[in-house]
């Protein structure tokens, strides 16, 4: 079946659709082994016109909302693609400008590739913590239990910190 899908422009969105899909439940599987609080999955935020991938609560009761860019057919998986790259940027910023921002952190996004050089290195290094708090790998278990066990205190301090991309 997916190599039927390759072949064609509307198999190739429904090849999409169905790694997202997967990815998608990867992701959750992930945020539950690392102790979050699944509190919603694809969650409209109307005022700003966005859908986040999730919302999760860590530890200390934390709001965490969640954007899922992978893949891991294709040329440019994951954020490596600069147009992904510049839709979870800009969803990190929509959700700023949203009525339900006060009740959470800026937007994480969870990934399976990062960019390594070029326009989508420069954009992960510009962009500003407030917007997105963190592009975490989907493998990464380490950061995730981190997020999971951060306090307010330690997520502003994380969200002051210089990243090096890729992780």
């Amino acid at each position: 079946m997916l190599n039927h899908l390759r072949h064609t422009a509307n198999g190739h969105q429904k090849l999409a659709k169905l790694q997202g899909d997967i990815f998608h439940q990867e992701c959750i599987r992930s945020l539950d082994l690392a102790g979050f609080e699944i509190a919603d999955e694809h969650v409209r935020l109307v005022d700003v016109g966005i859908e986040l991938d999730c919302v999760t609560n860590n530890k200390h009761g934390i709001a965490m909302p969640w954007e899922f860019k992978g893949s891991w057919q294709g040329d440019r998986p994951g954020l490596i693609r600069t147009d992904t790259l510049k839709k979870a940027i800009a969803n990190g910023y929509l959700l700023t400008r949203s009525t339900h921002a006060i009740h959470m952190t800026p937007l994480l996004v969870m990934t399976t590739h990062f960019p390594e050089e070029g326009a989508g290195l420069a954009m992960l290094r510009a962009v500003a913590s407030s917007v997105v708090l963190a592009f975490v790998d989907s493998r990464d278990s380490r950061q995730l239990r981190m997020l999971y066990e951060a306090t307010e205190q330690k997520l502003i301090a994380y969200s002051q910190r210089s990243p090096e991309y890729p992780r």
